[in-house]
């Protein structure tokens, strides 16, 4: 007997012997005046009965009364707590939902909710995310989520899965009706269903219940979230849960439509900027381009003219405007050559045999194109390769208009009287472990400044000027140079300081790549 209910028959007792005594007293101060009749008082002593009758049922029925009301307060109390619970749950699933809608980052989203959901909903002992990273990327929608969903985040405790959980796949017990029917896939009984399964990990863990929610947009799956509690999961609770989990979809599928978008935006802005480089490339290319043609075009008719119209001209001035003919119409000859190339390596169609070669040969035949010039400007011009370097594995023509172009620009760049130098050395052993030789061409001319240097290998680029303090060439002598050594697995840089010279270097491999 509960001490309310103790309390409440003490009282009555109490109540009914106070009647019951107050009666008898009365009988008894009757019966004690011998001129009271009889009748009197058994009619007295059946009173005392009656009204002790009375007393015992007002008595019962106000403990029945008392149970009743303790009974209807009890169960306000406890839906009073219910209502509570559930308004907290709700006030809860509110805020995630509404937090996670405000994010944009995808990783964000995907670790902040699961631990959102484990913090703020007390019945929520285990969260986890997985995902089909490839349905989350435009590249990528047509893939099959049923093939591996990926376990993105985890919240609440380590339960000690196993490793093929960690990529989800079709067929899995825990989860079959996300994948077979589209719904919310519960287990209310996890340790019974893990054993059956083979899972102790899971039916040793304590949880009692399971829902796995599927992450759905339209008729794409991007994912599932599974709840793991130590309760049963209400019916209600799981339909928060899936509301909130389709919130959870729309966060993420926003979040990878911004991510979309913004990189098609920074791709259409360097899209744009790249054509307006190209536009003003191509402005200043056919400028140079029609400059550089016409002053050869114009020697060469301006001399032929005089050898067409001045027949009285001496021999040697014939041989000299006939020289000059011959050296523009190379110079243009050469300026066509190198667009066409150019052009031919930007499509793709570039000509590269490469093969083994001795390159002391190659430095020797080159240079010999330039003996004459160094000659006439006094300078001092030669070349040291040592003849023990092995063997080089490029374009060996590619390799020859390299070195011929570094020469001649190293004349054109370099005053009279001074020094130009090619050499060659074995190189430090390049990425996988390959052996490499590098061959340097080294002038003492004019230089170049260092915030040029990064660029002067770039198409169409004028950064630096010739003896005479003017831009000559279109500027891609150095890319097909930067073209012919990348396509032989080389490298190829400059070292330059102003007013001392200049020395450039490539590398070239001396067999090929594995």
């Amino acid at each position: 007997m509960s001490l309310h209910s103790r309390g409440i028959f003490q009282a009555k007792f109490v109540y009914v012997v106070s009647v019951l005594v107050v009666s008898l007293g009365v009988v008894s101060l009757m019966w004690r005046f011998k001129d009271v009749d009889w009748i009197l008082t058994v009619y007295g002593l059946a009173l005392v009965l009656v009204v002790t009758a009375f007393a015992w049922e007002i008595a019962t029925r106000a403990e029945r009364l008392d149970e009743i009301v303790k009974a209807r307060t009890d169960a306000l109390a406890e839906s009073n707590r219910y209502l509570s619970a559930l308004l907290e749950q709700l006030n809860a699933f509110h805020t995630i939902s509404y937090e996670i809608t405000q994010r944009m980052d995808l990783d964000e989203i995907t670790s902040e909710f699961p631990e959102r959901l484990y913090g703020l909903l007390p019945d929520v002992d285990g969260v986890w995310l997985w995902l089909d990273r490839r349905s989350l990327g435009a590249e990528v929608a047509a893939s099959n989520p049923e093939e591996s969903l990926e376990l993105v985040a985890q919240a609440g405790e380590d339960l000690g899965a196993p490793p093929e959980l960690q990529g989800l796949r079709a067929g899995n017990p825990l989860v079959a009706a996300c994948f077979d029917e589209h719904r919310v896939s519960i287990c209310r009984d996890l340790p019974g269903e893990a054993s059956a399964w083979g899972w102790d990990w899971l039916a040793g863990s304590g949880l009692r219940s399971f829902a796995g929610c599927p992450l759905e947009v339209g008729e794409r799956m991007l994912g599932i979230l599974g709840v793991f509690s130590r309760s049963d999961m209400s019916t209600g609770f799981i339909s928060q849960i899936k509301l909130s989990v389709n919130h959870l979809a729309v966060a993420l599928e926003k979040a990878r439509l911004l991510e979309e978008t913004q990189e098609r935006a920074e791709a259409l802005a360097a899209a744009n900027e790249e054509l307006r480089q190209l536009d003003a490339m191509k402005d200043w290319f056919v400028s140079a381009v029609s400059h550089e043609l016409r002053t050869p075009l114009t020697s060469i008719r301006s001399f032929g003219e005089i050898l067409e119209h001045y027949q009285d001209l001496e021999p040697h001035e014939r041989e000299e405007f006939a020289a000059i003919i011959r050296q523009e119409s190379e110079r243009l000859s050469e300026m066509i050559d190198n667009m066409l190339d150019l052009a031919k390596i930007a499509a793709g169609k570039g000509a590269f045999h490469p093969r083994s070669f001795h390159l002391p040969l190659l430095v020797e035949r080159c240079c010999k194109l330039f003996w004459q010039e160094a000659e006439e400007r006094a300078m001092e011009f030669g070349h040291a390769v040592p003849e023990g370097l092995p063997q080089v594995y490029a374009d060996e023509e590619g390799v020859a208009r390299v070195l011929t172009n570094l020469i001649g620009n190293a004349f054109k760049f370099t005053q009279d009287g001074g020094k130009i130098e090619v050499s060659a050395e074995l190189a430090e052993r390049g990425s996988g472990d390959r052996e490499l030789v590098t061959v340097l061409v080294s002038d003492t001319g004019v230089g170049i400044a260092p915030e040029d240097q990064p660029r002067i290998f770039d198409r169409f680029t004028q950064v630096g000027t010739d003896l005479t303090g003017k831009p000559g060439g279109v500027g891609i002598g150095l890319a097909i140079c930067r073209e012919i050594v990348q396509s032989s697995n080389g490298e190829i840089w400059v070292r330059s300081e102003p007013g001392k010279g200049s020395t450039f270097n490539f590398t070239l491999p001396t067999r090929p790549s594995p």
